[in-house]
């Protein structure tokens, strides 16, 4: 049954009974009043009813979820653009220092930077110059580097120091850095030591050009420091006996390297005249050790 003509019912007349209607004009000419007549809906049923509102809810779609995808991807840049703004801005303040953190810390290596002076054609010249720094106070570790024979006037463990000590006549800037080699799980107590060694020998140094301390008390540390790397390597050499890998017996023998070196610094009839010149050899000693 077609209920079609019952949806739309002819507006209801007003009181005074007048309007105009065409009743076979799908377009009903509707007299000329300021307001709609009432419309009255009618069911199937010949009823009248009011209608309940219905609200209409737009779902989400892909197109209304594009805006905050948008958003998110333009706030997380922002947020990376920043953080790599503050980064290379606290790097170019510091002249690098945190670029070489970062990348040890990923890495586990220590770069470290030792200013070479005075080049010389053969090793007995360089020798006869190591010596004259050392008695200076400097470390005056002969090496050979780039086809000269130079001396190591001290070691330091970012590049500004060394830079900022440097002469700028002569001297160069040679990096050396100290990688810990594949070793079992056990090792691993063991490969700081070079690096905590290069970090107690340069206190020494420094409290003895302070005067906080005495030659005296600074060979009595320096001999606390060669027990400790002494009971060591005497560890490492029991460890090693059923692992003779290269890397073990590389390993085991910079270690003997860093106790000769600190055995140097703790014989008093063997020091030179300038203590400090002895602690900065023994030092440079160590690290190239660790290192090459």
């Amino acid at each position: 049954m077609d209920y079609s003509k019952y949806y739309l019912r002819n507006y209801r007349p007003e009181e005074d009974g007048s309007r105009t209607f065409d009743e076979t004009s799908p377009y009903p000419e509707l007299p000329d009043r300021p307001h709609m007549p009432e419309i009255v809906y009618i069911n199937p049923d010949g009823e009248e009813f009011v209608p309940e509102p219905q609200i209409v809810r737009t779902p989400s779609s892909e197109k209304a979820k594009k805006p905050f995808f948008t958003r998110f991807v333009i706030n997380t840049l922002i947020v990376l653009v920043v953080i790599l703004s503050l980064f290379v801005s606290v790097d170019f303040i510091t002249d690098g220092a945190l670029v070489e953190e970062v990348t040890r810390l990923i890495y586990d290596e220590k770069p470290y930077y030792a200013v070479l002076e005075l080049p010389a054609d053969t090793p007995e010249e360089a020798i006869v110059n190591a010596e004259t720094l050392r008695m200076g106070g400097s470390a005056g570790y002969p090496i050979s580097y780039d086809g000269k024979y130079y001396c190591v006037a001290d070691l330091y463990d970012n590049r500004k120091d060394a830079e900022n000590s440097a002469p700028p006549s002569n001297a160069v800037i040679y990096e050396l850095t100290v990688t810990p080699p594949e070793l079992p799980d056990e090792y691993a107590p063991y490969l700081e030591r070079p690096h905590r060694l290069y970090d107690a020998l340069k206190e020494l140094e420094a409290q003895l050009l302070s005067g906080e301390i005495g030659t005296g008390e600074a060979v009595l540390q320096a001999k606390q420091l060669y027990e400790t790397v002494l009971i060591e390597t005497d560890e490492l050499k029991s460890m090693s006996e059923d692992r003779a890998t290269r890397q073990v017996l590389e390993f085991v023998s910079d270690y003997s390297v860093a106790l000769a070196a600190l055995e140097s610094v703790c014989d008093e009839s063997a020091l030179r005249q300038s203590y400090v010149g002895d602690l900065k050899y023994a030092r440079c000693q160590i690290m190239f050790a660790f290192a090459l």
